[in-house]
């Protein structure tokens, strides 16, 4: 007689130890999102449009809002010189640390500097020095500061002038506003003029002496034959 089978019709379940059921999700709560986000948000850059600029480039120089683009002549020409005016006016910040470093550094110190300024930049001592001087005739008061604008190199031409060319220069209307650096150089040209006159005059006097020196002694030599 065959064994009764007794698990059949039996369905066995096989259960994982440990896992328990998810919980149902939580729904979003959007108030709370920013509640949360909000200490974070200054810390994030803007993201509100740039203010409009009217201008010819794309976007404003050095974050700066540009005025309108200049269209006549006069309004470029007024436009450009006020760069060269801020442009030329910028030495007198290089020559004022250009004086604290000659009066701070030593002399080997300030040898290099200049040599390092000169290679990074191409410029010749000659125009450090005139810088910094540029810079002292104006902090002195011996140059008025509205002539600034002229450039370090009429600055300093100015500033070397003795007291009384720096008087003519005074009243031939130099130390003024505006004063152009051609200017300056046509003045000093000026100067040099006369005394170029002079010393010309005087080496044809000293010539002219010489040579009646020797037409003297022809005249003596000649003599003897007669």
């Amino acid at each position: 007689m065959p064994k009764k089978d007794l698990m059949k019709g039996v369905e066995v379940v096989h259960k994982l130890p440990g896992r328990k059921p998810k919980p149902a999700m939580r729904a979003i709560d959007p108030d709370e999102i920013r509640r949360q986000v909000a200490p974070f948000a200054d810390r994030l850059p803007s993201q509100t449009a740039p203010t409009a600029v009217t201008s010819t480039t794309d976007k404003p120089l050095r974050g700066e809002v540009l005025p309108p683009a200049p269209q006549s002549l006069d309004e470029f020409d007024a436009a450009i010189s006020e760069e060269l005016v801020r442009a030329r006016k910028s030495y007198l910040r290089i020559g004022e640390l250009l004086s604290v470093a000659d009066e701070t550094l030593q002399p080997e110190q300030r040898a290099e500097l200049v040599k390092r300024l000169g290679a990074r930049f191409d410029l010749k001592k000659s125009a450090l020095t005139q810088m910094m001087k540029a810079f002292r005739a104006i902090r002195s008061g011996r140059i008025p500061e509205v002539v600034a604008s002229a450039g370090y190199t009429a600055v300093y031409t100015l500033a070397n002038l003795d007291d009384e060319s720096r008087e003519k220069a005074k009243s031939a209307g130099l130390f003024r506003s505006g004063v152009r650096q051609a200017d300056v150089r046509a003045f000093v040209q000026e100067l040099k003029a006369p005394r170029n006159d002079k010393g010309k005059k005087e080496a044809l006097e000293a010539e002219l002496e010489r040579l009646l020196a020797r037409v003297e002694k022809v005249r003596a030599e000649l003599a003897q034959f007669s």
